[in-house]
């Protein structure tokens, strides 16, 4: 692919390139420092701007006005336009989870999980799966509910529970 350069808006002294570069007006690569979290930074009309927000803000449309930016492969030093996209905070911190840059935190699985549904049917597939040695863990991510919600359902406490527990 051939490296494009645009305008940086609201920086038009700069450019950013569709390969993950910025230059300034002269044409001088800037050079790049690092963020203490592993992002790529540059100096920008004299403050210090992270490299991955810039390329998106030049070439990525965003029309929902989402807040982040996503390094699709994961790597926080791959700042080239197709791995960018804008993304919500809920969807970056998830796509960091699935990638294991970012250990699992309660507070992301409730955001994460609230308001998800699961049929009768799905209910029945986790009681048995849990029945056969399951996690809760592995039933939670992979019926996308919380680990509560699986105990729950196992533990005959759901309304979806097909192995009511006998009141004594």
């Amino acid at each position: 692919m051939d490296e494009v350069w645009k305008p940086i808006v609201g920086h038009e002294r700069y450019q950013a390139s569709t390969l993950g570069r910025i230059k300034n007006i002269k044409g001088e690569i800037s050079k790049l420092c690092y963020h203490r979290q592993g992002y790529l930074r540059v100096m920008v009309d004299g403050k210090a701007r992270m490299v991955h927000r810039l390329i998106a803000m030049t070439f990525i449309p965003n029309p929902e006005n989402k807040k982040t930016v996503n390094h699709i492969n994961a790597n926080k030093e791959d700042n080239r336009v197709e791995n960018l996209e804008w993304a919500t905070q809920s969807e970056n911190n998830q796509h960091a989870v699935r990638n294991h840059l970012k250990p699992y935190t309660l507070k992301m699985w409730v955001s994460s999980t609230k308001g998800r549904k699961i049929t009768k049917e799905q209910a029945k597939e986790i009681e048995l799966k849990r029945k056969e040695g399951y996690s809760l863990r592995e039933l939670s991510v992979e019926y996308g509910i919380s680990d509560a919600q699986v105990s729950r359902i196992a533990n005959g406490k759901s309304r979806h529970s097909i192995f009511k527990p006998i009141n004594c």
